[in-house]
């Protein structure tokens, strides 16, 4: 009788655990952009600045795999080689909370971080952009990295890019 009673009580805790983990699942975490948001950053990564920027990385990420020094200038025809092409959709990336972490009652279990898009030169390399909003609330590429990893695991998650 104690035990089923007990049984019964874990039970009904972890139905309630549960159901309030799919209710705070449902609410977007803390911090996340709105379609509109997107669409601007998505915007913003694609002016011919950032290609530049891309290609110029690009070249740079060439050299430093070869094991030269990548802080050099990059001519031109270097940088138009690369014709980098932005891939995919503009996705929110987002980390653990550290008030989650915490274990902080009600804390959210992620908050926003930035928006990343993939990106791949015409020689194949890829890269990810990472996006945030600006002082004057524009979008602006802040970082490149030479993986593809943020820009296409938050695809895989299914977290509403554009």
């Amino acid at each position: 009788m104690k035990r089923s009673f007990l049984g019964g009580c874990l039970l009904a805790a972890g139905m309630t655990m549960l159901s309030g983990g799919a209710a705070m699942a449902a609410s977007p975490p803390p911090g996340t952009p709105s379609a509109a948001d997107i669409s601007a950053a998505r915007t913003s990564a694609a002016q011919p600045a950032t290609y530049d920027r891309l290609a110029r990385f690009f070249v740079r990420l060439d050299r430093h795999q070869a094991g030269r020094f990548t802080s050099g200038e990059v001519s031109d025809s270097a940088a138009a080689a690369k014709a980098p092409q932005l891939t995919g959709s503009v996705h929110p990336v987002y980390s653990l909370s550290p008030e989650f972490v915490r274990g902080d009652a009600g804390a959210p279990v992620a908050k926003f971080v930035h928006l990343a898009t993939g990106a791949r030169s015409a020689t194949g390399q890829q890269a990810s952009l990472w996006l945030k909003k600006g002082v004057r609330g524009d979008w602006q590429v802040v970082n490149i990295v030479s993986s593809p990893y943020d820009a296409t695991y938050p695809a895989q998650s299914g977290t509403g890019g554009q």
